[in-house]
C-alpha cells in the first residue's frame, strides 16, 4: 500500500511567483478584459448584435405563460408554433421541429437545452394577456455564449398578436444576418384571417400535442370550431385530422368512424394547402393503416420528407410503413433519422425501441428505452414498451416489474391491461389473465376494445381459434394494428397455424 504524501512545506514568495504562475495569472486576466469587453459591446435591447460568426440553427422553446389565468397556458407554446413555421421558411436557418423543442425538458437553462438540440441559438419568452392587453417577450440566446444576442418586449392588445410574431421574425432574421434578409422583412402570409378562428386553432393544437385521452375530444371541439369560423384555415384542418387519429388511437372511437373523419380533414387541409408536410403524412398514416393502399401511403410519406426533411413525426410513421412493408434497413434508418431529427425525445426513441421490439432486437430496445426513462423517470409509456420486450424476450418479473408506472398512471388502457394478462398467463396464472380477458370483454360491450388487443392476450392464453377470429373481426374493422401483424411478437404463437397465413394474405402485404 503507497504511503500517505508528506505534508507541503510553506512555499516561499519567489515559488509563489514563478515566471509560469505570472503568465497564466495574466492569461486570466486577459481573458476576463475580453469577456469583458465582448459583454459591453452587446448593443441594448432591441438591437441586432453584431455576432462574427452568423449562426445556422436555432430552437424554439413554448413562451412560458404569465397570464394570471391558467386557461391561457396555451397561448406562449402556440406563439412559439407559429415562430416556428415562419422562421423554417427562412433561407440559411435550420429551425428544429417544434416537437423537438417542445420535448426538451425545461431547466431554466437556454444553453443546456440549445446545447441538448445541437443548436447554436435558442428563442424564448413568455405570454401574458390580461383584459385588453398582451404582453410578450422574446430572447434570442447565443447558446455558446451564454448572453441575449438580442431581446424586445411588446406591449400590445391581443388582435396585433399576428404583428408580434412578424416583428419577432424579422428581428431574429436581422440578428443572425441570413440571407436575403430584406426579402425577410415582408409579412408572412397568415395562417388564418380570423383571430377567433386562429384563438380556436392554439387551444386545440395545445390539447392534442398533450396527447392524454381527456384532451382528444377537447381538442376535436376546438379545431371544428376554428374550421367553421374560417373554412380556408388549412393549418386547423390538418391538426383536427391529427384529432381524430388519435381518438381512435386511445380507442375513443372505433376506426369505422374515427379514421374516415381524419381522412376528411386531411384531404380538405390538402385542397387548401398541398405544401403541408404534417397532412401529408396524416394521410399517409391513413392510407397505410386503414385504406390499405401500400403504394399511396408510401407517396404521401415521401411527400410529407421532401416538403420537411426536418418533420421527425414523418420520418416516425415512414419508418412504420416500412416494417409492415418487410423493408427492415430502411425502416431503422427512418427512425434513427426521426431521433436525430429530435435527439432528446421521449417518444422518438421508443418509436426507435419499438422497430428494435419488432425485428426482435431487444437489447436495442433497451438500451433506448432506457435512454428514454433517464429523461423522464414518471412517464408511463417508455416503462410500458420496457415491459413489452421483458414480455416478448421471455423476461416475464422483469416485465410486471415494468408494469408498475403503467398501471398507476394508465391502468385504463387496454394495451396495458392487455400485457399485465400477457405476464400472468406466461408466469402460469391464467386465471389472473381470464379475468383480465373476461374483464375487457365485458367492457367491449360498453365502449370500443380493440379486437386485435383482445387476440393478443386470447393467443397468450393459447386460445388459437378464438385469437384468430378476433384477428380475422380487426381486419374487417380496419384496425390499424393489424397491418403489423408480421412482425408483432405478441402473435408469434399463431404463425404456424395456416388460418393465420389466410390472413396475413387477405391483408394483401407485399
Amino acid at each position: 500500500m503507497s504511503s500517505a504524501p508528506a505534508p507541503d512545506r510553506p512555499a516561499t514568495a519567489r515559488q509563489r511567483l514563478s515566471p509560469h504562475w505570472v503568465f497564466f495569472s495574466a492569461a486570466v486576466l486577459g481573458l476576463l478584459a475580453v469577456s469583458l469587453w465582448l459583454r459591453a459591446s452587446v448593443p441594448e435591447r432591441g438591437q441586432p448584435a453584431p455576432i462574427a460568426v452568423r449562426p445556422n440553427s436555432m430552437a424554439i422553446l413554448p413562451f412560458r405563460n404569465t397570464s394570471p389565468d391558467s386557461a391561457d397556458d396555451y397561448l406562449g407554446p402556440g406563439v412559439a408554433a407559429e415562430l416556428t413555421r415562419s422562421l423554417s421558411r427562412l433561407s440559411g436557418l435550420r429551425v428544429a421541429a417544434r416537437s423537438s423543442a417542445f420535448a426538451v425538458p425545461r431547466d431554466g437553462d437556454p444553453r443546456v437545452t440549445g446545447r441538448a438540440l445541437n443548436v447554436g441559438t435558442v428563442l424564448e419568452g413568455s405570454v401574458r394577456r390580461s383584459g385588453n392587453r398582451l404582453r410578450v417577450t422574446a430572447h434570442l440566446v447565443d447558446v455558446e455564449a451564454g448572453f441575449d444576442l438580442w431581446s424586445e418586449t411588446y406591449e400590445r392588445v391581443p388582435a396585433e398578436i399576428f404583428a408580434v410574431q412578424d416583428e419577432i421574425r424579422n428581428a431574429v432574421a436581422a440578428t443572425l444576418r441570413l440571407p436575403g434578409v430584406a426579402d425577410s422583412a415582408a409579412a408572412p402570409e397568415r395562417p388564418s384571417t380570423s383571430l377567433d378562428a386562429y384563438d380556436a386553432y392554439l387551444a386545440g393544437r395545445y390539447l392534442l400535442d398533450q396527447q392524454i385521452p381527456g384532451a382528444a375530444p377537447r381538442a376535436i371541439d376546438d379545431l371544428t370550431r376554428a374550421v367553421r369560423l374560417d373554412t380556408s384555415f388549412a393549418l386547423a384542418s390538418a391538426a383536427l385530422a391529427e384529432a381524430y387519429l388519435l381518438r381512435g388511437a386511445f380507442e375513443a372511437l372505433p376506426p369505422l368512424v374515427a379514421t374516415p373523419l381524419a381522412k376528411e380533414a386531411a384531404v380538405r387541409a390538402l385542397e387548401l394547402d398541398s405544401t403541408l408536410a404534417e397532412a401529408h403524412a396524416t394521410l399517409g398514416t391513413i392510407r397505410f393503416g386503414y385504406d390499405r393502399d401500400w403504394s399511396g401511403a408510401e407517396t404521401e410519406f415521401r411527400r410529407a420528407i421532401l416538403l420537411d426533411s426536418a418533420l421527425p413525426e414523418a420520418y416516425a410513421e415512414y419508418s412504420r410503413y416500412l416494417l409492415a412493408m418487410g423493408r427492415i434497413d430502411e425502416s431503422r434508418a427512418a427512425s434513427e433519422n426521426a431521433l436525430r431529427l429530435s435527439p432528446v425525445s421521449p417518444l422518438m426513441m421508443q418509436h426507435l425501441a419499438w422497430h428494435y421490439l419488432h425485428a426482435r432486437q431487444y437489447g436495442r430496445a433497451r438500451e433506448a428505452l432506457r435512454r428514454a426513462i433517464e429523461i423522464d423517470s414518471t412517464a408511463w409509456r417508455p416503462q410500458f414498451y420496457l415491459a413489452a420486450v421483458e414480455l416478448a424476450a421471455g423476461n416475464l418479473p422483469e416485465a410486471e416489474a415494468r408494469l408498475r408506472i403503467p398501471l398507476e398512471a394508465a391502468a385504463e388502457r387496454t394495451e396495458v391491461q392487455v400485457a399485465l394478462g400477457q405476464v400472468y398467463a406466461g408466469s402460469g396464472r391464467p386465471e389472473e389473465a381470464k379475468a383480465i380477458l373476461l374483464r375487457l370483454r365485458q367492457e367491449g360491450e360498453q365502449r370500443y376494445v380493440s379486437p386485435y388487443l383482445i387476440a393478443c392476450l386470447q393467443a397468450s392464453l393459447g386460445m388459437k381459434a378464438q385469437a384468430l377470429a378476433f384477428l380475422e373481426r380487426s381486419l374487417r374493422e380496419r384496425s390499424d394494428l393489424v397491418v403489423y401483424l408480421r412482425s408483432d411478437p405478441r402473435v408469434d404463437s399463431l404463425r404456424a397455424d395456416r388460418r393465420f397465413e389466410r390472413l396475413l394474405r387477405q391483408l394483401r402485404l407485399p
